[in-house]
């Protein structure tokens, strides 16, 4: 037999699987008749397509619109569980802060349940607390934790050193401000600037979503009392005396009043200060005589020194205004009213002193939300690109429709589930993108197939329904189990990406249920129930009879015959490495048709000897050649998972014996090469040579009368006992 004859019979063998695969889909029920065993979901939107183009329509109209509303942030709300609780004992120092101030408030608070840790300072004459609570405390419970901490440290507030000041508490440390302003005016003192500023707070203030208004590096007025220390050891003075007298000249306190018929008269002592000449008049009694303080002592006023927070911008100094924004506010609708308020303060400002931005967290916002929105368009271009390229116009156009659609039900779920825009929410968005597609592709490739395979439009999709939507449900829901640690995690960092899960969960979802329905709606009107030609169709033969052809079906062309022979090529390579070394050894030309049946053999056999008996069916292996015992046989050189148990113990035999006997071969022809040499004939099928050689072993005389024309075994069918 010639090399020729013998691929002759591969093709027929080829067309002769087709032909079996092609019946048994024929004889399998219709999606139609599938259909009616359920209800299914694309079949209910084609009959009511006014209805779903209806609530399409409303949900993409309803979806811009709470896009608009979405609360818009850089970071995701979270609760910042740390107070700080601050004491102050003017002329202490460091070691009696810690005893007297320090520990006593520390081991109060570490009766408290939800304490993680305790860090404190202590400093001369101050003492900062911090108090940290536990990540597995709720949000919710983190106000009434609070409110604990105040009572517990009240309770020993009577316990602390007599001149002891506070304990002040600040559990808003980690509110972040929204917009930080400077106030700066050439020859305008700190005292000044803190006056403007007061107005400017109360105009702030009136702006919606302002929560609070704060000054930054706003420095305290002092009134320094200096008096040489020679002068005090002259006079006999101590500082404690003279702030005595001052303290004494300026307290306020109640003289009584005088009752009438008609009215109640309050006596009030004068003398308070008011000025800082006022205290210099004050008198000192020293030695029995009085003297005024300013004889003796330099009055003046002035700031903290050192300053406790300093500011400069643009090389001035200046006092900071910082503004944060309620939870509930957006923040770019916030930075829109703020810049209009800011224009008419700066306007009414009087000349040299101006109001000028220092950070904005609304251009951030913006930026953020202006790169979100590339991205879309982005992804959109890519995903019409590639769909084009690879699926056609019309099957990329309905895959393209579908991505603003599940984006805008996604922005409309989470404005009803108060989720808004943020770094974490945008970031979660841009990468669920890339996985929106995934369904949308798997419905429309499915129905297209179907299409040109010659089922109508309704049936296409009830098929693409009931054979992909349950599959694609669960890898959705697995995708999107995957972020469910994240959104149960119990600590600050699940509350900060906790919209990981959420968004990602939204979206995806609406992508499922796109693929389920919109897909069918949009393939049922852009697809054409009459593609073009397929490659495998004869001149002239329409495209889905050419699709029906024994010969072809819809993946019989060339990319998907190189793709199966670039797939199987590498595990055959590399599973059987002494087929490569057989035919380096001088083979004569015909021998050479016996090595792929060789490998794909072996890993017949080795897949077999692994425990696949769930193996069988016919041969699957891209570049084996396919022969007519093997089709006797029922078992060819590689097997297709079909889920028969029953004939495992079969296939292990069968393709244990057709190694044998390929083996076999190989030795024969290494054994006769030199003999044939010497005759100068080479032969060009094996199979002609070893049925006539008394000195082949019996598996290969069985293998030659298998291949020989005419054999009783080549005339037997094929085994269907797996479809």
């Amino acid at each position: 037999m010639s090399v020729q004859t013998f691929e002759s019979l591969q093709t027929a063998a080829g067309q002769t699987t087709v032909a079996r695969r092609t019946s048994a889909q024929d004889a399998a029920p219709t999606p139609s008749d599938a259909a009616t065993d359920g209800f299914n979901l694309s079949s209910w939107t084609l009959r009511h397509q006014p209805l779903v183009i209806f609530l399409l329509v409303l949900l993409a109209l309803f979806g811009v619109l709470a896009y608009g509303k979405l609360s818009q942030s850089e970071d995701p709300p979270f609760t910042f569980k740390v107070m700080v609780v601050r004491t102050f004992w003017p002329g202490a120092t460091a070691r009696q802060m810690q005893e007297e101030v320090t520990d006593r408030i520390a081991r109060k608070l570490q009766e408290s349940p939800e304490v993680d840790y305790l860090k404190s300072y202590s400093r001369p004459g101050e003492s900062t607390l911090f108090f940290n609570i536990k990540d597995s405390v709720a949000p919710s419970k983190v106000s009434e934790t609070w409110y604990r901490v105040r009572k517990k440290v009240h309770d020993i507030s009577d316990a602390l050193p007599a001149g002891v000041q506070g304990p002040f508490f600040n559990d808003e440390f980690g509110d972040v401000y929204t917009n930080i302003y400077a106030l700066e005016g050439d020859g305008f003192s700190f005292a000044q600037l803190h006056d403007y500023a007061e107005r400017l707070r109360a105009e702030l203030l009136r702006v919606p979503d302002v929560a609070k208004v704060d000054f930054v590096a706003d420095q305290e007025q002092r009134v320094y009392v200096e008096i040489a220390n020679a002068q005090l050891a002259k006079l006999g003075l101590t500082p404690q005396q003279i702030a005595a007298a001052v303290n004494g000249q300026n307290a306020v306190a109640g003289s009584g009043l005088f009752t009438t018929a008609s009215d109640r008269v309050f006596v009030r002592p004068t003398g308070q200060f008011v000025n800082e000449d006022r205290i210099a008049d004050t008198l000192l009694r020293v030695n029995g005589r009085s003297i005024r303080l300013g004889d003796i002592a330099s009055i003046q006023r002035g700031y903290t020194d050192p300053p406790e927070q300093f500011m400069r911008f643009e090389n001035q100094t200046v006092l900071g205004i910082g503004l944060t924004m309620k939870p509930s506010g957006d923040v770019i609708e916030f930075g829109k009213a703020l810049d209009a308020q800011m224009a008419r303060l700066n306007a009414s400002l009087p000349t040299g002193l101006k109001l000028v931005q220092v950070a904005s967290m609304p251009a951030a916002v913006r930026h953020s939300v202006n790169d979100f929105v590339e991205a879309v368009a982005e992804a959109i271009g890519i995903v019409l690109a590639i769909s084009l390229l690879s699926l056609g116009f019309r099957t990329g156009m309905v895959v393209v429709i579908s991505i603003p659609l599940v984006l805008a039900g996604t922005a409309l779920l989470m404005h009803l589930f108060g989720i808004g825009l943020h770094k974490v929410s945008l970031g979660t968005l841009i990468l669920a993108l890339g996985l929106l597609v995934d369904d949308a592709i798997i419905a429309v490739e499915t129905m297209a197939v179907k299409l040109e395979q010659g089922m109508d439009r309704m049936r296409a999709a009830a098929f693409a329904y009931t054979s992909t939507a349950f599959p694609m449900l669960t890898g959705t829901l697995v995708t999107v189990a995957g972020f469910l640690p994240i959104a149960l995690a119990a600590s600050q960092v699940g509350e900060y990406t906790r919209s990981i899960f959420e968004v990602s969960a939204i979206a995806l979802l609406l992508s499922w249920l796109a693929a389920v329905v919109v897909i069918p709606l949009l393939g049922f009107r852009i697809l054409s129930e009459t593609p073009a030609p397929h490659a495998g169709g004869h001149p002239g033969q329409p495209a889905n009879t050419a699709a029906q052809h024994h010969g072809h079906d819809v993946y019989d062309t060339v990319f998907y015959r190189r793709l199966r022979g670039w797939i199987g090529w590498w595990p055959r390579a590399r599973t059987h490495p002494e087929s490569v070394r057989v035919g380096t050894c001088g083979i004569p030309p015909g021998t050479a048709a016996v090595l792929p049946e060789l490998r794909a053999a072996g890993a017949a056999r080795r897949l077999a000897l692994a425990g696949t008996g769930l193996l069988c069916g016919n041969a699957a292996s891209g570049g084996a050649l396919r022969s007519r015992t093997q089709g006797s046989s029922g078992s060819g050189p590689l097997h297709r998972f079909r889920g028969c148990r029953r004939t495992a113990f079969l296939s292990l035999a069968r393709s244990t014996a057709h190694f044998a006997q390929l083996r076999a071969v190989r030795d024969h022809c290494q054994e006769r090469r030199g003999s044939r040499e010497a005759a100068g004939s080479v032969d060009t099928d094996p199979a002609r040579g070893l049925s006539d050689d008394p000195h082949a072993s019996q598996h290969a005389r069985k293998w030659a009368a298998h291949r020989l024309p005419g054999s009783v075994q080549s005339e037997r069918p094929r085994n269907r006992n797996c479809s």
